[in-house]
């Protein structure tokens, strides 16, 4: 266990001061990990040989202290979310506005989004639901090297499993919010041929999906184009025969004379396909992009990080050459990424080289913009030699 006592920490000033933040010493951070190593020669003969060797590490960080000031530590803050730790709570952790649902689970709509009177999601902020949706670090990381020999010939595997931990994609987030997101596309719901009453109790039979939000799935119906069930949507003047779709879930019917909805559970008007009451959208102006959710995914990976394959010469082939030891050996990285996430981002890509706003960070962990680069695995050659 090690502890950090006084830490640099950035803390906003009133603008009646001159200035607007001060550098202050506060806090204590503790931090706990563990890392196991272990070999072993699975194989040993005269001409066989094959070593295995795991590492496995895990590490975490728990805030013990702020000062008064601090209501939290913010690694990172975007739209109407970000990375922040609370007093007691473990750096790392990820938090997003939170969907305004029908949380009586007597209700027949318990779990559905209740929509604004245009048809979108509302929501909670982040800092005031203190909705916590993830945590940027890994479960466990657990590196494999194994090297299998025969006679003069070596082959040489590195591995790296990556366990847990979550990252938010700003680039599926730019994507779907530009129309360009074939993951956001494909989610879309197909109305095909059902409305009215169908199209209701095919929505009711497969609420999970289509109704509630369940992980990063922000549930629609219809589409940009015909093909994908694109409803007719007024936008000013105009009415356009396709392109709209809408959010399933309810909305309030009943208002007091503030204009503030009044019993939900007892004045919730439906939005599931009903002919003349279901609210329409234009596609391009329904995307989740208030909410970090809708583009968390699992950091989990498996790489294999580089492979080799050599071969020692003969003595007598390096002592003609007036040397001890020659090997030539071939050699190859990025050979194999397998990811939880299934949507070609490489999650140790997962940050943006950007300067925090506090303790001087060099870049925000868990998050990502722009970082999807073409596979690159390169293939070199090396000639070792010993005199």
């Amino acid at each position: 266990m090690v502890e950090n006592r006084n830490q640099i920490f950035s803390t906003g000033l009133p603008p009646s001061t001159g200035y607007s933040a001060k550098n202050i010493n506060a806090g204590l951070l503790r931090s706990k990990g563990i890392e196991l190593t272990l070999g072993a020669d699975l194989v040993q003969g005269p001409n066989w040989n094959w070593t295995t060797n795991f590492n496995l590490t895990r590490n975490r960080t728990r805030i013990v202290e702020l000062a008064d000031e601090l209501p939290y530590y913010t690694l990172w803050t975007d739209a109407r979310g970000g990375a922040w730790t609370y007093v007691g709570e473990e750096i790392g952790d990820i938090y997003d506005a939170k969907v305004v649902t029908v949380e009586d689970p007597e209700s027949p709509y318990f779990g559905f989004p209740i929509l604004d009177q245009t048809g979108k999601w509302q929501d909670v902020d982040a800092v005031n639901s203190r909705n916590k949706i993830g945590n940027f670090n890994p479960d466990f990381i657990l590196g494999m090297q194994t090297s299998l020999s025969y006679k003069n010939f070596h082959l040489n595997l590195t591995f790296d499993w990556r366990n847990g931990g979550d990252f938010v994609s700003q680039t599926y987030r730019f994507g779907e919010e530009h129309g360009r997101s074939q993951i956001f596309l494909d989610k879309l719901i197909d109305p095909g041929d059902r409305s009215g009453a169908t199209l209701k109790e095919y929505l009711l039979e497969n609420r999970e999906s289509m109704i509630l939000i369940n992980g990063n799935n922000f549930p629609l119906v219809g589409g940009p184009t015909p093909d994908y069930g694109g409803y007719p949507f007024t936008f000013g003047p105009f009415t356009l025969p396709y392109g709209g779709v809408f959010i399933p879930g309810v909305y309030a019917t009943a208002f007091d004379e503030n204009g503030n909805p009044t019993e939900f559970a007892e004045n919730l008007g439906e939005n599931i396909g009903q002919p003349g009451g279901t609210l329409t959208l234009p596609y391009a102006g329904s995307t989740a992009w208030s909410f970090a959710r809708a583009f968390l995914y699992d950091a989990s990976f498996v790489k294999l990080r580089e492979v080799s394959f050599g071969y020692d010469a003969p003595q007598k082939f390096a002592q003609a050459l007036r040397m001890q030891q020659i090997n030539f050996s071939v050699y190859s990285r990025n050979i194999i990424l397998w990811t939880a996430a299934k949507i070609n981002v490489d999650p140790e890509m997962a940050f943006q080289p950007q300067a925090g706003v506090q303790a001087g960070s060099q870049f925000k962990q868990g998050i990502e913009r722009w970082n999807v680069m073409p596979w690159v695995m390169p293939i070199g050659f090396k000639v070792n030699a010993t005199f």
